[in-house]
């Protein structure tokens, strides 16, 4: 699952009257796997990131993205990737709630997938979190076929900005912040006495 190239539109569009970024996308193998097939996937998914609950996707309801994921077949993960980026950025407190994932056309498994962004820096590094973190949360029997194994000891810290990083998450570190859910490799944390706009991001390989 990979991101073929990039373009980042500062005004109106083809798209939208505002900010954009559009990545051509390739899942790759995970072309097979729509949400449906992957055991425990979207369970993981909303236990990271809960506020996933409020999207209301195509059925423009709270809830309607989950229902995507769980109902029928499930939907495709570009269109996972797409919603998990935009649930960063409000994490980080920007205001986004457009997207927009299609097919190429060209290629199977290619789509163009679309969101909003308010500043150009979070909004790339909020989908390239949210890459990571999807890989993390697929069961182990499919990434064992995917060759993108994301290893290695890191933090992403993530405030107002995602725009701090410590390598790796040392122990005076690790006092200062709550761990308030952590699935699989991933943890989502709070400082201590913050607001929950400004959680902390926290990746790190046990």
């Amino acid at each position: 699952m990979r991101v073929v190239s990039t373009n980042v539109y500062v005004g109106p569009n083809p798209y939208a009257h505002f900010p954009v970024i559009r990545h051509t996308i390739d899942l790759g193998p995970l072309e097979d796997y729509p949400t449906a097939k992957l055991d425990g996937f979207a369970e993981r998914l909303v236990e990271a990131l809960p506020g996933l609950q409020e999207h209301g996707c195509s059925y423009r309801t709270p809830g309607g993205f989950i229902r995507r994921m769980v109902e029928d077949e499930g939907t495709w993960l570009g269109h996972v990737w797409e919603h998990v980026a935009l649930e960063l950025q409000s994490i980080a407190g920007h205001e986004v709630t457009f997207g927009k994932t299609r097919s190429t056309g060209r290629a199977v498994g290619e789509y163009d997938m679309v969101f909003q962004y308010q500043q150009k820096d979070v909004g790339l590094e909020a989908s390239e979190l949210a890459r990571r973190l999807i890989l993390r949360l697929l069961p182990d029997d499919v990434q064992a076929r995917i060759d993108d194994p994301e290893t290695g000891e890191y933090v992403v810290a993530a405030a107002e900005h995602f725009d701090y990083f410590v390598d790796p998450l040392t122990h005076s570190q690790a006092e200062q912040v709550d761990f308030i859910s952590r699935v699989d490799s991933l943890a989502l944390l709070f400082p201590k006495n913050a607001d929950e706009r400004h959680r902390r991001l926290v990746e790190s390989k046990e």
